[in-house]
């Protein structure tokens, strides 16, 4: 396992009105996600003037396995098919690598992390 740290961030426009579908077929996924070995975490994001505007904060360790096992898990193929139904076009995906990160906990302590 390569555990260098990266970011997958993946935007997405809903149609108007899939919203509660939209949630209900992430949730399961979500829900497995959490058990993969390399995964750390993500946040689910909803843009403040368009609630059909979505991003995905994904963190995981190893970006060979993310690519050739994680987003080909069987646990995913019910979520990429409504994904072509409740989506106005295809998701867009980008990859980050960190050069720095900084975190406040909520005892109040801080954490930097320099590359």
């Amino acid at each position: 396992m390569n555990a260098d740290p990266f970011v997958v961030i993946v935007t997405m426009n809903l149609k108007p009105g899939v919203s509660d579908e939209f949630h209900a077929s992430l949730e399961p996924v979500l829900n497995t996600m959490r058990s993969e070995e390399t995964f750390v975490n993500t946040i689910v994001h909803t843009s403040k003037d368009n609630p059909n505007h979505i991003m995905l904060y994904e963190t995981w360790l190893d970006y060979d396995d993310f690519i050739a096992n994680q987003i080909t898990r069987p646990y995913r193929d019910d979520y990429w098919k409504k994904l072509e139904v409740l989506l106005e076009s295809p998701p867009d995906r980008e990859f980050f690598f960190p050069l720095r990160g900084d975190f406040v906990f909520q005892n109040g302590r801080t954490q930097s992390l320099p590359k």
